[in-house]
């Protein structure tokens, strides 16, 4: 199977995108062929998003307190997207040169069409696609036989720290279960895999050591998330919710352990943190992009609705833009510009403790935990 290795671009409405499959990031560009300056780029602007977020399940083999999807609430009225349905997508974004396809859940790998639903993304030429998941069912033979379809696809495993962080919000049985095989697959397929790990108060202490461990068996990227939410309710985290001065100190550590692996790349999705690094959109690394620039962003939940923002799923605050059983994702992006606008704006009062930022809003420093 022939499958290009070269940097994806294309041109949407007069800018120049460029993206990295292996490195993943994008560079934006405009007329006079320069860097857009973040401050300077209108996210509305561009006629398609560049990467889609699809829940192809809402089923799920954990019950991880923290879950933003609600699903330890309960298996209640949980769906599986028709692989047909998925199939249709695929070949919409591979024609739209959406730049990447992200599948979710739920727990993603426990959906019954899931092998062939991987196998068909990996045969698109310009679509790249990952499956974020918790790694639970998977061991060395299946993740290989995953990422040698072809040399852009990527795991993305949940790992919330060492053992004893991981077991505070996951599953107890997760961690040796995952590291049984996560480390081997790193050694064989270094740049297809991240790790993703969820940032909170009383772990920033701890997941620097697990960041230092894992760049020793040879991982090139580890993402961080900060906590926003326990279940549905972003209220009851509050008290574990990192400042924006705690979220600094952490990427400070993770920074210095680039000085004993260079080619590490340790980043918290948290814009405010990296403006002085990051002050043009090249070479941009795609989490940190998607968390500042909402709008860029499709998510379709296990119903096949769209949002922009992961946070409308729960509330009944607004309603989807559209389905994909019913309308092609052109057809609903390109007929939602307003509402799509709403949401994502919306999304920076609905996660006080997101640490984000979109050009107008800076969150304020929560006090620190009293504990």
């Amino acid at each position: 199977m022939k499958k290009i290795l070269e940097t994806r671009k294309k041109i949407d409405n007069g800018i120049g995108i460029v993206f990295d499959p292996i490195a993943r990031s994008v560079s934006l560009f405009g007329a006079d062929q320069e860097p857009i300056k973040r401050a300077e780029f209108n996210e509305w602007v561009l006629g398609l998003p560049m990467r889609v977020v699809l829940d192809i399940t809402s089923i799920c083999n954990f019950n991880c307190r923290y879950c933003s999807y609600g699903i330890n609430s309960g298996m209640k009225g949980r769906v599986n997207i028709l692989k047909e349905i998925i199939f249709a997508l695929i070949d919409e974004l591979e024609a739209m040169k959406v730049f990447e396809l992200s599948l979710r859940g739920g727990e993603p790998t426990i959906h019954p069409d899931f092998n062939e639903i991987w196998q068909y993304a990996q045969k698109q030429n310009f679509l790249t696609t990952n499956v974020i998941t918790n790694g639970f069912i998977l061991d060395y033979e299946k993740a290989a036989s995953m990422l040698s379809v072809n040399p852009t696809a990527r795991i993305v495993a949940s790992l919330d720290g060492l053992a004893e962080t991981n077991d505070v919000y996951r599953d107890p049985c997760q961690y040796a279960r995952v590291m049984s095989w996560l480390p081997d697959i790193i050694r064989d397929f270094p740049y297809q895999v991240v790790v993703l790990t969820c940032l909170y108060r009383d772990s920033r202490k701890r997941v620097v050591e697990f960041s230092r461990y894992l760049a020793s068996l040879g991982l090139k990227f580890h993402d961080f998330s900060p906590l926003k939410r326990l279940g549905d309710a972003s209220s009851s985290a509050v008290e574990n919710f990192l400042s924006l001065a705690e979220t600094k100190a952490v990427q400070a550590e993770l920074d210095e352990i680039k000085k004993d692996f260079p080619n590490f790349r340790p980043i918290i999705t948290a814009s405010q943190i990296h403006e002085a690094r990051y002050p043009a959109l090249f070479n941009f690394p795609v989490p940190l992009f998607n968390e500042i620039y909402r709008g860029t962003l499709a998510r379709i939940n296990e119903r096949g609705d769209i949002w922009v923002s992961a946070r409308k799923t729960l509330t009944d605050q607004f309603s989807p833009f559209g389905n994909i059983s019913n309308q092609t994702l052109m057809e609903i992006w390109q007929s939602s510009c307003g509402n799509r606008k709403q949401q994502a704006e919306r999304y920076y009062q609905d996660v006080p403790a997101a640490l984000r930022w979109n050009g107008k809003v800076i969150q304020k420093e929560l006090p620190m935990s009293k504990k």
